[in-house]
C-alpha cells in the first residue's frame, strides 16, 4: 500500500521566504546608502593622499568639500525659479576634522555624517549615522 505524502508549505519554508523578503527589502532600501558611505570612504583616502603633496589643510578641506559636494549634491528649485544646492550627506563644517602629527608624519580625516531617507512600503523617516575616518602616512618616500 502506497502512501501519498501531502504537499504544501511548512513552517520552515515560510521562514526563509520571509528572510528573503527582508534580505531583498534591505538591499533595497539600505544597499545604496551603504554603497554612498564606501565612495564617501573612498574621497577621504583620496583626500588624505593629497595631503601629501599640499601642506595647507584648508586646500585639502576645500577639495574635500567639492568632492563631495559634486559626488553627492543635487538641485532642487525654491517655488520663486531659483535653484539652490543641496547634498544627500548631512553634516556641519566641524563635522570634518583633519589633524597632522609631525611624529611620525601622517595625516588623520574624520568625517561624522547623517543620511535621512523615507522608508518605501511602511514610511517614516529613517536616519542613519556614519563615522569615517582615513589616514595616510605622510614620511618621505626612501628607495
Amino acid at each position: 500500500m502506497r502512501r501519498s505524502r501531502e504537499r504544501g508549505l511548512t513552517f520552515v519554508t515560510v521562514l526563509m521566504l520571509l528572510a528573503v523578503a527582508a534580505g531583498i527589502y534591505w538591499i533595497a532600501v539600505f544597499g545604496q546608502i551603504y554603497w554612498d558611505n564606501r565612495e564617501v570612504k573612498a574621497l577621504l583616502m583620496q583626500a588624505a593622499n593629497s595631503a601629501y603633496q599640499q601642506k595647507d589643510d584648508k586646500f585639502v578641506r576645500l577639495y574635500l568639500v567639492r568632492s563631495l559636494d559634486d559626488k553627492f549634491g543635487y538641485d532642487v528649485d525654491d517655488g520663486s525659479g531659483h535653484t539652490a544646492r543641496r547634498n544627500r550627506l548631512e553634516y556641519e563644517p566641524d563635522d570634518l576634522k583633519l589633524e597632522r602629527v609631525q611624529t611620525p608624519p601622517l595625516i588623520r580625516i574624520d568625517l561624522r555624517y547623517t543620511r535621512t531617507f523615507t522608508l518605501p512600503i511602511f514610511g517614516g523617516l529613517r536616519v542613519v549615522s556614519f563615522n569615517d575616518h582615513a589616514e595616510q602616512d605622510l614620511s618621505v618616500v626612501k628607495w
